[in-house]
């Protein structure tokens, strides 16, 4: 290569070729310093190489260059206005027809206001015929109210009613069973008496028959008669003295008993309910006549008879049951159980040792325990934090500042980055939200990040749902974050 003004031969890093004309040059014939000489020796250079002719011709290029620049932008901005104004008149069509469906909706909705209207009016005079209805159901119900307030009354006053019958009934059906109890024993005594009645009777028959054998006569037969007609009506007479002394025997006897019962009941401090004589006589009464109806007819002495026995038995059984007020211990017959002290010196001692049996010595407990494992208590030494309480009031004046917490999810995909992943809790509605690339052992295969959030949040973001699988979500720990600095 030569030169073109001193014909001087050289490399490519002594001539220089023109970028315009193409005219080899040295630095003297090409007036060039050693900054260009560096920047046009270099092999990608981007500075324009111009010798001094074609500077002279193109001293205009600089101004030419920068007025194209802001022609390109100018062009730049002409294209994205014609883009904004298709996107401009595409939103304006969409608009128009916007309006056209709204003016139809419209349209629409004014029908069926009109027929709201319509509907309205009926519903009024519908609902005015409805009030009428509820006033005449409320006066009914006033009415029906007032009824069943009056049945309750009367409800409650039956309740007490039956109530006191029941008590009555209770009573009475104890009196009954004292009184059937009682009637049972008089049946047994009956039974014995009419026995030893029929008894009487035959000996009493035999006795005549024997005696009219020793004395036969020729009237016999009349005197027979006469004697039998006798008989029957001294017998008669009897009876009749007789029940007379007897009921006057046994009032007197009734009127004691009823003396002697309220003094006893007195001492007992019971309440006086004196059992009449007539009462008990009349239950026996009756008892007695359905039972001579069916048995064999009975003499009017013997019931009297066992009616003065059963009287005397309720006395005998109502003194023997009857307890004193204050009865006297005897107090020799707690001291047949007590131990003496030779009995108390026989007893076997907890000793070590079996000798000297008669010196004195303290019982001592015993120290081993026979309770076994599973009946032992579990002791917990450790204290039970109590439940922390946050606050809900969210119209309140003052701020509360939430407690963050974060968590490490590891396993993603190595082209990921920071802001793919706040764009996909975005799209799950979760904002407030700090990442950070954490430690991960092998970068080129996966990616970990570290997520701060309230710790309302903290739930949301740990549900499986939400990531993809194969990642790995956990709570983040600073302590064991910061070991590992340490250890790079």
């Amino acid at each position: 290569m030569k030169c073109s003004g001193c014909s001087l031969e050289g490399d490519k890093y002594t001539l220089f070729n023109c970028d315009s004309c193409g005219i080899t040059k040295c630095k003297e014939c090409g007036n060039f310093t050693a900054s260009e000489e560096k920047c046009f020796a270099l092999l990608k250079r981007k500075v324009i190489l111009y010798c001094p002719q074609c500077r002279e011709d193109t001293g205009n290029i600089d101004t030419l260059m920068q007025k194209n620049r802001k022609l390109k932008q100018e062009i730049n901005i002409l294209k994205e206005n014609k883009t904004s104004h298709q996107k401009i008149c595409d939103e304006n069509s969409a608009l128009i027809k916007t309006a056209e469906d709204m003016k139809t909706y419209i349209i629409s909705l004014e029908e069926k206001i009109k027929n709201l209207q319509k509907d309205s009016k009926t519903n009024e005079q519908q609902n005015i015929e409805y009030n009428v209805k509820l006033k005449q159901k409320d006066s009914e119900n006033n009415n029906l109210l007032a009824k069943i307030d009056q049945l309750k009354d009367t409800l409650e006053k039956t309740q007490l009613k039956y109530r006191n019958t029941q008590d009555e009934c209770d009573k009475l059906k104890e009196k009954n069973d004292n009184l059937e109890v009682m009637n049972a024993e008089k049946q047994k005594q009956i039974n014995a008496l009419n026995g030893k009645n029929k008894e009487e009777m035959h000996l009493h028959i035999e006795n005549c028959s024997e005696t009219k054998q020793l004395n036969p006569s020729p009237s016999a037969n009349q005197n027979d008669m006469i004697t039998n007609d006798q008989l029957k009506i001294i017998f008669r007479n009897l009876q009749v003295n007789l029940d007379k002394q007897i009921e006057e025997k046994l009032q007197k006897l009734s009127d004691s008993l009823d003396k002697k019962i309220s003094n006893l009941k007195k001492q007992l401090n019971l309440p006086l309910k004196p059992i009449l004589f007539s009462e008990v006589t009349k239950n026996s009464e009756k008892s007695n006549s359905i039972e001579i109806k069916e048995n064999v007819q009975i003499p009017e002495n013997s019931i009297l008879q066992d009616q003065r026995q059963l009287m005397h038995d309720i006395i005998n059984l109502d003194i023997q049951n009857v307890k004193p007020v204050n009865p006297k211990i005897d107090t020799g017959k707690s001291k047949v159980n007590t131990k003496t002290s030779l009995d108390k010196a026989k007893d076997h001692t907890n000793r070590e040792s079996n000798t000297n049996y008669s010196i004195k010595s303290i019982e001592t407990q015993q120290t081993h325990i026979e309770k076994k494992e599973e009946d032992f208590k579990i002791i917990k030494h450790k204290k039970k934090r109590h439940p922390e309480i946050i606050g809900n009031n969210k119209n309140s004046a003052l701020k509360g500042v939430q407690k963050m917490v974060s968590v490490y999810i590891s396993r993603i995909d190595a082209n990921s980055t920071v802001e793919s992943i706040r764009k996909h809790l975005l799209e799950n509605g979760i904002k407030q939200v700090e990442i950070q690339l954490g430690y991960s052992k092998y970068p080129d295969i996966y990616k970990s990040y570290i997520i701060t959030a309230p710790s309302s949040l903290h739930e949301n973001i740990k549900k499986p749902e939400l990531w993809p699988e194969g990642t790995s979500i956990s709570n983040f720990l600073y302590n064991l974050a910061k070991s590992r600095e340490r250890l790079k």
